[in-house]
């Protein structure tokens, strides 16, 4: 005999699991960097923090292409959107490594690569971006050819 489950039910469980996941991901990440810059200690004293980290994020990532799950609805809406997230990798980034820089380099010198590191990183992060949104997509467009054969 099959118990029958509300849909509604186990909606409600996968979101509190996607809220835990993104605490613990987040704590994860808090304890990294409160390990890295506040006790200064070597990266061998959170290693196991980072796997998990970032093991986590790309799995998360490598499901999301894989299920056809990672795309943006309008081209417009995704541009947009990317370069404010972006940004916004960028500005963090650039702030951990030059809060994150140890060496008392000049003023000048200092100032000069935290602008081309924001630069690099937001080039990057959004090129990046474009790049797996297209993987995406394109499963997307795999995944419904092979279903659409099938009727």
């Amino acid at each position: 005999m099959s118990k029958i489950v509300d849909e509604r039910i186990e909606l409600t469980k996968h979101k509190i699991y996607s809220e835990v996941l993104s605490i613990l991901l987040l704590f994860l990440l808090g304890s990294m960097l409160y390990k890295q810059f506040v006790l200064q200690a070597e990266v061998s004293a959170y290693w196991v923090e980072l796997i998990g980290f970032f093991g986590a994020i790309f799995y998360i990532l490598i499901r999301k292409i894989v299920t056809g799950s990672f795309t943006y609805n309008r081209a417009e809406q995704r541009s947009y959107r990317l370069l404010k997230l972006s940004l916004i990798y960028a500005f963090i980034s650039t702030a951990i490594v030059i809060f994150g820089n140890t060496n008392q380099a000049s003023t000048l010198k200092s100032v000069l690569f935290g602008l081309i590191f924001f630069i690099v990183s937001l080039i990057t992060h959004f090129l990046l971006s474009n790049y797996l949104i297209k993987i995406g997509k394109k499963r997307i467009e795999t995944l419904e050819s092979k279903y659409d054969d099938k009727e």
